[in-house]
């Protein structure tokens, strides 16, 4: 739904994105992470939302993303 930040409400979500542990400190995730956010932009993507692991929210911090509150799920 379009809102005052993001006039056509289109939004995009990351999810289960993985780098195994033998291959991290090498930049990949960093570089899968832009390729998905440039995909997202190219296709005029107001908002992008993601969950994290826990110890990953850094990483995404550190790659542009903010922390959100106020944000509830409903678990049946």
């Amino acid at each position: 739904m379009p809102s005052p930040d993001n006039f056509n409400g289109k939004c995009g979500y990351l999810m289960n994105i993985f780098v195994s542990p033998s291959y991290r400190g090498q930049g990949i995730g960093k570089k899968i992470v832009q390729f998905f956010v440039e995909q997202a932009k190219s296709q005029s993507v107001g908002k992008i939302f993601l969950e994290t692991a826990e110890g990953s929210s850094a990483f995404y911090i550190e790659n542009g993303f903010s922390p959100m509150q106020g944000y509830l799920k409903y678990d049946e």
